[in-house]
């Protein structure tokens, strides 16, 4: 298909596009080189349907990468597309990167609309302008239709959570509650794994990691059962950090080999970046130092500013408990107190 296709697309013939197409969706089958080679060749030459169907491909596929790439030219084809910003924005949030996310929404007129306002105030939450991010999605909150359930869901969801990080947990929780309260009716395992996800984090922060995990393991299911290999790392992540609060190690390094071999499958970067993560967080806790540092090394440029306030947070925790183990204490305290 690959050959005719190509074939095709030199004689100019108009079916190039289609022959190509289905080599690509082929590909992602059988031989993922294959399917790259097609994406590549359709990107002059397909028109917009068909290039935002291999973008979901590889998004749903797990690549982040190849995705980002293809919805960087479509969005080049049509600047202006608010629904093209928000799908690409969407996806490069789902990677944890917030900071391209937010450059993407905000090339659009994204205040406009309550979907792509609520994801706009979610990035900003995560990248450390809490407050703007807050105000941003209870706003998007009342554009929402009421009958919106799905982005309601999600909405509530994230707003829930943020809240409860920021300290306000009373009103955190009760958003995390409404947005349970949605699921009844919405029957859509994919928004209901991350709210189980962000419901996993609530627990692991309260203290009840026994049902943390169980709600991190009902979104790893659903994220697996239902064809979504793009939430997968995110949900190994979850299981892997509260394996390891339980000290349940062998646990630990069944999700943390899972986590290495979703990575390397996909050729998604960010996953493979968490499984450094990971290896640095079990080099500090194993007194295994020189392992540590040399993962921080590689995962801390990922983390840095504009991505992820949490995580950058959190490599600098490790980087000093590195120190401390060293013996550098004042290092270690001085990085403590300028995080």
């Amino acid at each position: 298909l690959l050959a005719l296709g190509v074939h095709e697309a030199v004689l100019r013939r108009p079916a190039a596009a289609t022959t190509l197409l289905a080599a690509f969706e082929a590909g992602l089958r059988e031989d993922i080189r294959l399917a790259d080679e097609a994406s590549e060749l359709l990107l002059p030459m397909a028109p917009i349907e068909a290039l935002v169907s291999v973008a979901r491909a590889w998004r749903e596929h797990g690549d982040a990468m190849r995705s980002d790439r293809i919805w960087t030219e479509l969005r080049a084809k049509d600047s202006q597309s608010v629904q093209l910003a928000l799908e690409h924005a969407e996806m490069l949030a789902n990677a944890l990167r917030f900071d391209r996310a937010l450059a993407v929404l905000e090339s659009v007129e994204f205040n406009l609309h309550g979907q792509n306002l609520g994801l706009h105030g979610w990035c900003l939450s995560r990248t450390g302008k809490r407050q703007e991010g807050l105000a941003e999605m209870r706003e998007a909150l009342d554009l929402l239709s009421p009958g919106d359930i799905r982005n309601r869901a999600l909405l509530l969801s994230r707003l829930g959570i943020s809240l409860f990080l920021g300290g306000h947990v009373d009103e955190g929780v009760a958003r995390l509650d409404d947005s349970l309260r949605e699921l009844d009716a919405l029957n859509d395992p994919e928004v209901e794994a991350r709210i189980r996800g962000n419901l996993g984090l609530r627990f692991r922060i309260e203290g009840k990691l026994a049902r943390a995990q169980a709600e991190n393991l009902l979104a790893f299911e659903l994220a697996r059962a239902h064809g979504r290999p793009d939430q997968i790392p995110t949900a190994l992540a979850n299981l892997l950090s509260t394996a390891q609060d339980l000290c349940d190690w062998p646990s630990w390094d069944a999700y943390q080999s899972m986590l290495e071999d979703t990575s390397r499958h996909s050729g998604n970067a960010v996953a493979f970046i968490r499984c450094l993560e990971g290896r640095a967080t079990i080099g500090v806790l194993r007194g295994r130092t020189k392992d540590s540092n040399r993962a921080l090394i590689k995962v801390r440029p990922w983390f840095s500013d504009g991505r992820s306030e949490e995580h950058s947070l959190y490599i600098t925790v490790l980087r000093s408990a590195v120190r401390a183990r060293r013996g550098e204490m004042e290092r270690s305290v001085r990085r403590i107190n300028r995080a």
